[in-house]
C-alpha cells in the first residue's frame, strides 16, 4: 500500500470518528450531535438515533433508531442527503413508494428562513434493494410501514432530502421528535 493511500485512509478514519462523535458535557452527558446542511444550517439530531453505516455511497449520514430502550423490532432506517430534481415529483415518488395505507399527509413550512416540506406516508412500503429507486434491482414489500420525509429547499435552490422509513409503530414514535429537530433548525 503507497504511503498517499494510506495517509489518506487514515485521515478518513480520523474525519469519520471527529463528525460521530459525541463529546461529554461538565455534567457527563453526551453533547448532542448535530449535523450541517451545505455549510449554512445545523440540525441536532433526536439522542435516540444511533449512527449508522450509510448503505449507498450517495447518503452522507445515516442513522436507526427503534420505538424505545431494548426494542427488538426492525429498526427505522433514516438516511440524510443533498440531492436535486423537482420537489413536486420527488414527493410523487415517495408517494408510489407505498400502497394502501391513509391518504399521504403532505405540509409546507418555512424554518431558519428556509422552506421545508413535510411529507408523512404509511402502507405497504416497496422498498428498493441494492441502488436506489432508479437502479431497477430487486424491490421487497415491507408491510405496516410508514415514511416520515423531509426536503430542505434553500432559497438558492439547493435541495436536503431526510427521510426516516420503518415499521408504523417506530414511525410514529418518531414523528414529534422529527418535527422537533426540523422546526429547531438554525
Amino acid at each position: 500500500m503507497s504511503r498517499n493511500l494510506f495517509a489518506c485512509l487514515l485521515a478518513c478514519s480520523l474525519l469519520t470518528v471527529t463528525v460521530n462523535a459525541q463529546a461529554p458535557t461538565a455534567e457527563g452527558d453526551a453533547k448532542p450531535q448535530t449535523i450541517k446542511i451545505f455549510d449554512k444550517l445545523t440540525l441536532t439530531i433526536p439522542a435516540d438515533w444511533q449512527t449508522s453505516k450509510a448503505r449507498s455511497r450517495i447518503i452522507e449520514h445515516e442513522f436507526a433508531t427503534t420505538t424505545e430502550e431494548g426494542d427488538k423490532s426492525a429498526p427505522a432506517r433514516i438516511t440524510m442527503m443533498a440531492a436535486g430534481g423537482d420537489i413536486d415529483a420527488n414527493i410523487e415518488r415517495w408517494k408510489g413508494q407505498f400502497t394502501g395505507g391513509e391518504e399521504a399527509k403532505v405540509e409546507k413550512m418555512t424554518v431558519a428562513g428556509e422552506t421545508v416540506h413535510l411529507v408523512e406516508l404509511n402502507g405497504s412500503f416497496k422498498e428498493t434493494m441494492g441502488g436506489g429507486p432508479f437502479s431497477g434491482g430487486k424491490t421487497v414489500t415491507r408491510e405496516n410501514h410508514g415514511m416520515l420525509g423531509a426536503i430542505i429547499e434553500l432559497q438558492d435552490n439547493r435541495k436536503y432530502f431526510i427521510k426516516v422509513t420503518g415499521p408504523a409503530e417506530t414511525i410514529a414514535a418518531q414523528r414529534e421528535s422529527f418535527k422537533t429537530m426540523l422546526k429547531k433548525m438554525e
